[in-house]
This record gives structure tokens, sequence and C-alpha cells, in this order.
């Protein structure tokens, strides 16, 4: 029989593991070496730290593996119970990260590839950090459908507290506000990023560590029954 303990505790670990890859690459990295107001500096940033930028490419690819491994074992939480939204919540995050995320990403390396071998193709490249970041806003809207649908099935199914589904609906909802705030209204960058960061990193790593800790009861229970037989 499977181990619920070891599900809780691999789909909790696995889930701060993309959590810490993404805030690294995309909060950190990115964040602090393009500014898109700025295109003159972001190419010299660039330049001077190729390889940081490279290595934001790699934690991406890294969290979107994993990505796969969350939205299975997720699925596998809900699909006897809820067997359709469960399917639906699986597909918009394949969809979001793993699919469009990954993708989205040969716009990064194209990128540094011109960094490295034409830098005076200063149009080109930063067309390709442009069409990256739309392609992140896309994938955002995706992933914020799955976190809606995640937060509906942790609310109506009996074994995680409605306050984590609240805060999942919240999460997704704030993917959107992004999104859609950015393609409307880009000078508001910086709020729009401090939405959804909270939002996300509230529902998320809740979840996550919830999760982890759920995953130390389990263990727990299973000890004290195997010391009663």
């Amino acid at each position: 029989m499977e181990n619920p303990s070891r599900r809780y505790l691999l789909t909790g670990v696995c889930y701060l593991l993309i959590i810490l890859c993404a805030g690294i690459s995309q909060g950190y990295i990115r964040e602090s070496l393009i500014d898109f107001n700025n295109p003159v500096m972001s190419l010299q940033q660039l330049s001077s730290h190729l390889m940081l930028f490279k290595s934001a490419i790699t934690l991406d690819l890294l969290a979107f593996m994993i990505d796969v491994i969350v939205a299975v074992l997720l699925f596998d939480f809900f699909r006897k119970q809820y067997p359709l939204a469960s399917k639906l919540m699986l597909s918009f995050r394949l969809i979001a990260h793993p699919a469009i995320g990954s993708i989205n990403l040969l716009n990064q390396w194209m990128a540094a590839v011109f960094i490295s071998n034409q830098p005076e193709s200063s149009d080109l490249i930063f067309s390709y950090l442009e069409a990256h970041q739309l392609g992140y806003l896309m994938a955002g809207v995706f992933f914020g459908v799955h976190c809606v649908l995640l937060g509906w099935l942790i609310y109506y199914s009996k074994g995680l507290p409605q306050w984590l589904g609240i805060l999942m609906i919240m999460a997704g909802l704030t993917y959107w506000i992004e999104s859609f705030g950015l393609i409307y209204w880009p000078h508001l960058k910086v709020t729009l990023s401090w939405i959804v960061g909270l939002g996300a990193a509230i529902g998320e790593i809740s979840l996550s560590i919830y999760l982890i800790i759920k995953s130390t009861k389990f263990g727990a229970q299973s000890s004290s029954k195997l010391k009663l037989s």
C-alpha cells in the first residue's frame, strides 16, 4: 500500500523546490539584471553576468521538470473525489509551466546566444527578452486557472483545511491580476509584481509547508500503530 506520509512529504518538498528555483531565477536574477526601461544598462549587465543569466534558465528548467511531478501528485490527491476537476487542474498546470514555460525559455536562450556572439544586436536581444516576458505572462494566466481549481478542490475535499483552498484561490487571482495588468498597465509593473509575489507566496508556501507538516503527523500515526501491534 502507498505510504501517504511519503506522498505528502514529496509533494510539499517538491513544491518548495519549485518556489525556490523560480524565486531565484525570476525574482532575483532576471529582476536584478534586466530593466526594460533601460535597455543599454540591461545589456551591459547581461554581458557582464552572462553565466548568472544562463543559470536562471537552468533553474527554470529544473523547476519545470519538478512541476510535472507536483502536477501528477496533486492530481492523485483528488482524482477519486473529483475526477473531472482534478484532470482540469492537472492540465492547466502542465500547460502553464512544463509546456508554455519551457518553450518560452527559448527566448532567453536565444538572447544569451546573441549576447555571446553578436552583442551589437541590441534590438534583437531585447526583442527576445520582451518576448520571454510576454510568454511568462501567458503562462501565468494558465497557472492562475490551475491555482483556482486547486483551491476549489482543497476547499471541498475532506483531507485538507478550507483556509488553504481560499489562499490558493486568492493566489490564482493574483496571477491573473499580474498577467492582464501588465498587458494593459505596464507602468504598474512594480505594484503588480508585489501583488502576485505576496499572493503566491502566502498561498503556495502555506500549502507546501502544510503538506510537509501533515506528512510528519502521518508518520507519527504509523509509528504508533506499529508499536501497538
